[in-house]
């Protein structure tokens, strides 16, 4: 309640819109007129190599706030709000899992009051929706259950999902295989088709995208990475941690 409040107090004057939000609403509203889309929002870096595009996820995701202020910006805004609301729930329920209801009081009041995570909340992006998704993402991995076999379908989904929010987000694949390896009683070949028939379903929009237009997604990925002049992107990235390792 007290994370609700905070956030909301004048959020229709605070609220700030960009050049690029307002790209991305046009595409929202263009859903919400039965027009689907199959290609999200542009990632950097922005150069003259290639346009990098996140999967259409994003988009649907806000559709339904769209919808419910009759197409106004602000419903974006309101979204936002919705997922921090959300990560403090689930920074709580985490908490409590993996060390006591004391501690996950402390931790959700914290996130719910935080100067921090209040001042931040700019224009609607992507990256805000990160959290929750992972957060939702954390809490079933520790409190799996072998028998469930939804839980495996919402790991591939909730991974899926995570990569059409900002590709950063791969490092969860790496830290899932992880998790499986140390807990051979859940890595059963049928959990583990499960995830992947999970992972399919949520990247459906962006698989039918880049058989459609010659993996378009893929190689302006891959273009980014390894153009050797992309010195504001990826390659400077992997360049900086190849200096460390030597």
């Amino acid at each position: 309640i007290i994370s609700v409040l905070i956030r909301l107090i004048k959020i229709d004057t605070l609220t700030t819109f960009g050049g690029e939000q307002a790209y991305d609403l046009e595409n929202v509203r263009s859903i919400l007129e039965g027009h689907l889309k199959f290609l999200g929002p542009k990632h950097g870096p922005y150069n003259n190599i290639c346009e990098v595009h996140l999967g259409p996820f994003y988009y649907y995701l806000l559709a339904p706030f769209l919808f419910l202020f009759n197409k106004d910006p602000i419903g974006s805004a309101y979204a936002v709000v919705f997922a921090r609301v959300v990560t403090v729930f689930l920074i709580y329920l985490i908490a409590q899992k993996l060390f006591s209801k004391p501690v996950a009081l402390y931790s959700s009041l914290i996130a719910a009051i935080s100067p921090y995570w209040i001042n931040s909340l700019g224009p609607p992006a992507t990256p805000y929706f990160i959290l929750p998704i992972l957060g939702a993402l954390a809490h079933i991995l520790i409190t799996i259950k072998k028998k469930n076999l939804f839980n495996f379908v919402s790991i591939g989904l909730l991974i899926g999902f995570l990569l059409q929010l900002h590709y950063l987000s791969l490092i969860t694949i790496p830290s899932v295989l992880i998790f499986f390896f140390f807990n051979k009683k859940l890595s059963s070949i049928k959990n583990i088709s499960l995830i992947i028939l999970g992972f399919i379903i949520s990247m459906l929009p962006v698989i039918a995208f880049e058989l459609k237009n010659n993996f378009f997604i893929t190689t302006s990925f891959l273009k980014q990475i390894f153009n050797a002049n992309n010195a504001g992107g990826f390659t400077q990235l992997f360049s900086k941690a190849s200096k460390v390792l030597e």
